[in-house]
């Protein structure tokens, strides 16, 4: 282990010792956010446990079941037309896969995309292109920044610097390939399941 360390800090005079430290860091702050996700679960296994079964045809626990299941809260008149199709348990999955993208009109009770730039399918589109650009934008301009870093051996506290950009630069590439494939699942499943074009 000691090698291994000598080995990193003896590359381009320790300039790498910078971002080993940023992914332990990221490791760990990876498993804490994981380790709330697991409590929230088990809080809601507990309370599904607890909520008795002859309650099973209430809108609380229908909609609390497929939160659970699935991750999102659906209304129930939804769930239940879902639950009607020839086939529930992909339809409810793939409709709460794109719900955070739509919403409910309070006046007339349809569902419509929730932002203005999803409402119809040219600004989807033309979403998904920004979304793409700026995802391979983002993601030459850590490499640049890494290139650059190994070049020229700046200051350590410079170097930190240029490292906490490119992890920046990496979560946002990331970031912006999930809404893009999140908007293209969206529209297959709830124009599948929805109607919703």
């Amino acid at each position: 282990m000691d090698r291994l360390m000598e080995g990193v800090l003896s590359i381009k005079e320790g300039q790498l010792l910078i971002p080993v430290v940023l992914a332990v860091l990221g490791t760990y702050a990876i498993k804490g956010l994981n380790g709330l996700v697991h409590m929230r679960r088990l809080a809601r296994q507990e309370f599904l446990a607890l909520y008795c079964e002859s309650k099973a045809q209430s809108d609380v626990w229908l909609s609390t079941v497929v939160r659970h299941h699935f991750g999102a809260y659906l209304p129930p008149a939804l769930i239940r037309q879902l639950l009607a199709s020839d086939q529930p348990a992909r339809a409810l999955l793939d409709v709460c896969e794109g719900w955070d993208l739509i919403d409910r009109d309070e006046d007339t009770g349809r569902l419509v995309w929730r932002r203005w730039y999803h409402q119809t399918r040219l600004r989807r589109c033309m979403w998904k292109w920004t979304l793409r650009v700026t995802n391979v934008l983002v993601a030459f301009l850590a490499i640049a920044v890494v290139m650059s870093v190994l070049r020229s051996s700046p200051a350590a506290g410079v170097a930190l610097i240029y490292w906490i950009l490119v992890a920046e630069a990496v979560v946002l590439a990331v970031c912006c390939l999930q809404a893009e494939e999140k908007i293209k699942a969206a529209e297959v499943a709830l124009g599948r399941w929805l109607a919703m074009g």
